[in-house]
Order: C-alpha cells, then sequence, then structure tokens
C-alpha cells in the first residue's frame, strides 16, 4: 500500500509539535484524539500520539510496530510501565479487537526487520523522549527537537 508521507513526518519540519500533532489527526480520522477517549484512553493517547509525531511515523500497521519500538527503547518510563498503561486504556483493547490475529500476527512479521534499527537509534538519541512532560515541546518546531534529542526519523520504506 503506498501510503503518503506527511510533513511532519520530514527529519526536518520546520512544523511545530502541535502543528504536526494537528496535522498527524487531519491525516489519521480514525485516531480517536485524547479530549475524545476514556481517562485511560486519554492519558495513554495524548503520549503515543506525539510519539507518533516526534518519531515521525503514521498508523499503519508497520509504523505502528515502529513507533512501539521507539517507545520501548527511547522514552523516559520503561516498557513494562508503556504496556501498563496501554493495557489499561479501553481503546488499545478495541483497536487489538479491530486488528485482530492476523493483523496483529503481520505486524509481528515485520518487526524483527527494525527492532535493531530502532534500538541503535534511540542509543545515539541525546536523552529519552518524556512520556508525559512534552507539553514545553508543543510550540517548538519538530526539526529542533529532533535535533536536541537526536531523534533520526526513519526514512520512508
Amino acid at each position: 500500500m503506498d501510503v503518503t508521507r506527511s510533513a511532519y513526518q520530514d527529519q526536518d519540519s520546520p512544523l511545530t509539535l502541535r502543528e504536526g500533532l494537528d496535522e498527524y489527526y487531519r491525516d489519521n480520522p480514525k485516531v480517536t484524539p485524547p479530549d475524545e477517549a476514556s481517562d485511560e484512553g486519554a492519558r495513554f493517547f495524548a503520549s503515543h500520539d506525539v510519539a507518533h509525531v516526534v518519531f515521525g511515523t503514521n498508523t499503519q500497521i508497520l509504523d505502528e510496530t515502529i513507533t512501539d519500538l521507539w517507545q520501548i527503547f527511547g522514552l523516559d518510563i520503561s516498557a513494562w510501565e508503556y504496556a501498563r498503561q496501554g493495557a489499561a486504556a479501553p481503546e488499545v483493547r478495541e483497536v487489538f479487537r479491530e486488528l485482530g490475529l492476523r493483523g496483529l500476527a503481520k505486524g509481528l512479521a515485520l518487526l524483527p526487520r527494525y527492532v535493531g534499527e530502532i534500538w541503535r537509534r534511540t542509543r545515539r538519541m541525546h536523552k529519552p523522549w518524556p512520556w508525559t512532560e512534552f507539553g514545553e515541546y508543543l510550540d517548538r518546531p519538530l526539526a529542533e527537537i529532533r535535533a536536541e534529542f537526536g531523534i533520526e526519523v526513519l526514512p520512508a520504506s
């Protein structure tokens, strides 16, 4: 499937994080914005959706898998805490129900190809991305944020 890249996905995007997040929601209309989710879903997806923008990924199954890897290796919380918060959100359980076993298997099959590369990229980061304390970055350009953290967006596959 040919997916058009959004401007927030460019390594040197001049968009602010807030503008990138707006574009992310506009370009991915099936994504439920945090203000329309349960309390647990709002907390989880506010951070998860920001991570999509900061790490330059979309919502296709491959990019969802890549985003999870970025978050497991490159956040200021543990992989366990990330998984715990995701499991607490009913919207995450709904995503997995909609995805089904076939979709989940497809995503997992794509995963090994990217684990090493994402791990290397997160090791080159200057500091981990903040899971919840990202408010101070909302009005800063993505290019500047990525330079500060040492985030290298994966090229389009």
